[in-house]
């Protein structure tokens, strides 16, 4: 007699995993954090929790993973957060397999984000002490040399600079800017010159005057103080004690010198 076979259910395809951007990239100085969503289709389960996550660092990039429901009560779907960023170089999450199941029990297999660049690091900038100070009597003028590192470019300008008087205005002076002798182009050379009054000064540098090649911002740097004193001191020389002196009378005179 004919016979008919039980019915073979067939289901080869697994769940898939869409992984999206990420919201930032780069991470630069000022932002400490970036998220990707993860999203399943084909799946009836998901399980995925923060020991399916692996976060690979290059250089001396750090961050701490963190898993939420993706917003709008999509269950197929995951944000995952990578917070407290911080250092250089690179990060990457891969996400181990059967973190979600279809109905008939096929695992989603593993995947790996894009690489999120991490570069925290401002560029930094030092300010030598004057070449000059204190700053006297028949000397006005003196320089600072400022070094910048991890930069790509320097912008350094006048506008970025400003006299700074202790007390406030006792002593004035002219800003100039030069880059030092050797081609350097990661240093500039600051002037005070026609310096005139007594007290300190400190020459402030606003941030934004050099940046990296991914576009983090130097920030702002002061100078070591100057002192400066270029009033020298007075002498009064008074009257003689006797003038004249006369033939028969005294012989000397003095003058009080103040």
């Amino acid at each position: 007699l004919a016979a008919n076979s039980s019915t073979c259910t067939v289901d080869t395809a697994r769940p898939t995993i869409a992984i999206g951007a990420f919201t930032t990239t780069p991470v630069l100085a000022g932002s400490t954090s970036t998220t990707f969503t993860v999203t399943y289709g084909g799946t009836s389960e998901v399980t995925l929790d923060l020991t399916d996550l692996n976060l690979t660092p290059t250089g001396t990039a750090v961050g701490t993973l963190s898993i939420d429901a993706a917003s709008g009560g999509n269950d197929t779907a995951r944000l995952v957060t990578i917070s407290s960023i911080s250092g250089e170089g690179t990060l990457t999450v891969s996400i181990a397999p059967s973190t979600a199941r279809d109905a008939t029990g096929n695992f989603a297999l593993g995947a790996s984000t894009a690489v999120c660049t991490v570069d925290t690091v401002r560029p930094s900038i030092t300010i030598d002490p004057p070449s000059l100070s204190p700053v006297l009597a028949g000397s006005n003028s003196t320089t600072f040399a400022v070094t910048y590192e991890g930069t790509s470019a320097v912008t350094l300008a006048l506008a970025n600079l400003s006299l700074i008087s202790n007390p406030v205005g006792a002593v004035t002076g002219t800003l100039s800017i030069d880059a030092p002798s050797g081609g350097n182009d990661t240093s500039r050379l600051i002037t005070v010159s026609g310096i005139s009054g007594e007290g300190t000064f400190t020459v402030g540098i606003t941030a934004n005057s050099a940046q990296d090649a991914l576009g983090n911002q130097a920030l702002a740097a002061t100078s070591p103080a100057c002192t400066v004193d270029i009033t020298r001191p007075t002498v009064a020389i008074g009257a003689p004690s006797t003038s004249p002196v006369l033939a028969g009378g005294s012989l000397s005179t003095t003058f009080a010198v103040t």
